[in-house]
Order: C-alpha cells, then structure tokens, then sequence
C-alpha cells in the first residue's frame, strides 16, 4: 500500500479511501481578495449584497436591491422605480410609491416610455400574475402625470 491510502474491508471487498495528505505550512499562501467589481457580489455581515452599475447614468456603483422594470427589462435599484400593485377589490392596478402594500408587485422605471411599453405588452398582468380583466386606469393616470 502506498502512504496516503489505506484500506477498508467490507463485506467481503477491499475498498480503497484516500486519506489527505498534511498541509506544509510553505505550501499555503496568502491573498487578498479581489475588489468587487460592477455586477459582482460582496459579502456583508448580513449574508450576500448585490452590486451593480448605476443604469440609468452608468457611472456609480449602487448597492441594495435590484429590481427588473417590467417595461424596458432593464435591472435597477428599487428606490428609482415604481412600484405596481393589484387591488383586488377594486379589480384595479395602482401605483405603490411608498412600496409598503401587500402582495406581489411589479417594478417599472418613472419614464413615460417604461410604462407605455408596460401597457402594451400587459407586463403588469402578466407579472402580477392575474387572471381576467383588470383596470389599468390608474396607471394611465400615472403616464399622463409624467407625459404632462
């Protein structure tokens, strides 16, 4: 048998197990870790934090949570998009600005051209995930807002 190996017997079979092999102390370096780097992850106290580029300028690194606008598909922090929820007893779609309602939500930036696009493929329902006819008024209302 060679050093490093050993052998089991069981029912009836010999079985070989490698065994590690001690580490040398000049065999072990030492490294920083990298920095992180746009669309990287950090490690935090709290487990792990997404970083990524800024989208909307491209320059800064935001840290926090990432949502995807539901018009362009585009990922970006969830303090420069607009939260949709569904209230189901007015079967109507309305905008969250505080993003402190309950249930699912869909995200799309404040532009006038995220939402229009949002409306017409009917990304909110379909990210929502509803059934049936629901009321988009009020986030027509919002489009008109910012159109104006």
């Amino acid at each position: 048998m060679t050093s490093g190996t050993s052998a089991v017997h069981a029912v009836g079979r010999a079985v070989s197990i490698e065994t590690p092999r001690p580490v040398d102390s000049a065999d072990v370096t030492v490294t920083s870790r990298p920095p992180a780097r746009a669309g990287g992850t950090v490690r935090n106290r709290g487990g792990l934090m997404r970083v990524h580029r800024d989208q909307q300028d491209g320059s800064a690194e935001v840290a926090g949570p990432v949502r995807t606008c539901v018009g362009c598909r585009r990922r970006d922090s969830d303090s420069r998009l607009l939260r949709i929820v569904h209230d189901p007893q007015a079967a109507a779609l309305s905008p969250d600005p505080d993003r402190r309602a309950v249930g699912r939500g869909a995200w799309v930036h404040r532009d006038e051209r995220c939402i229009a696009t949002a409306l017409d493929r009917k990304a909110f329902i379909r990210a929502l995930r509803l059934a049936g006819n629901v009321s988009q008024d009020a986030i027509s209302e919002v489009l008109e807002t910012l159109s104006s």
